[in-house]
């Protein structure tokens, strides 16, 4: 696998990628407007322009419509000139997208998928999945640049296994770095996939304009990411923000380690789960409980989410105290409900709590924040070998 680096040298000339980054953003420009908009010399942006026409990295997308003088050739960056892939390992779906180097989506899919069924068989589906993917729109696999792999739970940097999956206990002796570099010689990463939820939500959702952001995740498990001056944070050991393992109270102190969080354990939604079955009322789930028109079944309700409504609280307070966000996000099948049931109670409540209270927003993304979160990821991991000579 090729190793990939974060220095400039790699370029040649590290205004190479400065050209590329503004016509990322800011293409088609002319070779004049480059020189302005960077302070580099005509001669600079020439010779960089030429090794970049030169190894496909842009091209010369047209005349501009300049009214006076010479007509100027516009420059634009090529997309096409590779691919990434994002993937997110949900608990009971996998989801890929395939991008250009922009991130434009060429192809998205999401399947259906057994947790239980092994390693080697979870191995070759993502192999499949993949290989399909690039066959289904005509790329050839020595374009794809970087995979990003979005997991539910951390990357042990030692072993290269997955860890802290309490919902997914089968996945933990299971190697998918490792898995994935016998089968592909581009880049792979492997990150949380809450983290990468909030990374697409700060791309492509309600995320864009904040620097500082707490992104909670509540489903069958609960979990948030921190963006911090617009960086994902992630903490020594990869795991900042693992809120389940927060504790709301000393009641629910423990003795001794367990995978499932001392919070995941009393509020997540596979704890309601079994709580919402242990009941014997007719319904089986939290899902089918809040579905349900019946009346008989308001009242349960209402105790169900206010006591838990108290305990998530008491862990955002504590949250937003020690992060200072400007906003806090929340994402996931009971994050986005409850947001929505109680979103005006709890702004209120921090206002009373906080002189600077965080804006309280709903994920715009949802289910896709994560993939797409993914494919940022991947980009970011080939962006400085873009323009490597």
């Amino acid at each position: 696998m090729t190793k990939l680096s974060s220095t400039p040298e790699n370029w040649g000339d590290k205004n190479k990628k400065l050209i590329v980054d503004l016509l990322k953003e800011k293409g088609p420009l002319s070779r004049a407007q480059i020189s302005r908009r960077t302070g580099m010399s005509s001669p600079a942006v020439s010779s960089n322009v030429q090794f970049l026409l030169d190894h496909d990295y842009i091209y010369e997308a047209g005349v501009g419509n300049n009214s006076m003088g010479r007509k100027s050739m516009l420059l634009s960056f090529n997309a096409s000139k590779g691919y990434v892939i994002g993937l997110d390992l949900g608990r009971s779906s996998i989801s890929l997208v395939l991008a250009n180097l922009l991130g434009g989506a060429i192809y998205k899919i999401s399947k259906e998928v057994d947790i239980h069924r092994g390693r080697f068989n979870l191995i070759d589906h993502l192999d499949v999945l993949i290989r399909n993917a690039l066959k289904k729109n005509g790329i050839e696999e020595n374009t794809l640049l970087a995979i990003c792999i979005g997991i539910p739970g951390v990357l042990d940097k030692a072993t290269g296994k997955m860890i802290l999956i309490p919902f997914a206990g089968d996945w933990t002796e299971f190697n998918i770095l490792e898995g994935l570099q016998q089968k592909y010689r581009c880049p792979i990463a492997v990150e949380n996939s809450v983290n990468l939820g909030a990374l697409g939500e700060k791309r492509h959702g309600c995320g864009i304009p904040f620097q500082n952001i707490i992104y909670i995740n509540y489903s069958i498990g609960i979990g948030s990411a921190l963006i911090l001056n617009n960086t994902l944070y992630t903490g020594s050991d990869g795991v900042a923000g693992e809120i389940g393992y927060a504790i709301p109270s000393p009641l629910y102190m423990r003795s001794s380690f367990k995978e499932e969080g001392a919070l995941e354990e009393i509020i997540s939604g596979k704890a309601l789960d079994e709580r919402v079955k242990a009941m014997d009322i007719g319904v089986n789930s939290l899902r089918e409980l809040f579905e349900s028109d019946s009346p008989k079944y308001a009242v349960v309700k209402q105790d169900i989410l206010h006591e838990r409504e108290d305990l998530f609280f008491v862990i955002l307070l504590a949250s937003i105290s020690v992060i200072n966000p400007s906003v806090v996000i929340l994402s996931g099948r009971i994050g986005i409900n409850i947001g929505r049931l109680l979103k005006d109670t709890w702004e209120k409540s921090l206002s009373a709590h906080f002189r600077f209270p965080p804006r309280l927003l709903i994920s715009k993304s949802g289910s896709l924040a994560n993939v797409l979160g993914a494919v940022w990821f991947a980009l970011s991991k080939i962006e400085d070998e873009l323009c490597a000579s």
